[in-house]
């Protein structure tokens, strides 16, 4: 990410409307082009995706398109202020 000048990484929640499709909605995250990982979750949200960025207004623009998302109701963002280790291999 860093390479392609997206520094700012953050973990988004989605949370998805009642009739919401999870292909349909899964297919759509897939063409986000900032979004790294998409995990289907138990729990409050239905996905936790990762994105990646280059800066806040990029974060800002992201979470707008995620929200314009047929089904998605609302995103909670978390953003990662650092990296301690990641792609661990048990």
């Amino acid at each position: 990410p860093a390479a392609l000048g997206n520094t700012m990484s953050a973990l988004i929640g989605i949370f998805i409307t009642d009739s919401g499709d999870t292909e349909e909605i899964t297919s759509d995250l897939e063409a986000v082009p900032a979004v790294e990982d998409c995990w289907f979750v138990a729990g409050e949200e239905t996905f936790v995706i990762k994105v990646s960025v280059p800066d806040v207004g990029g974060l800002e623009e992201v979470i707008r398109v995620l929200n314009a998302v047929p089904g998605v109701a609302r995103t909670r963002t978390t953003v990662v202020l650092s990296t301690k280790f990641e792609d661990r291999i048990a």
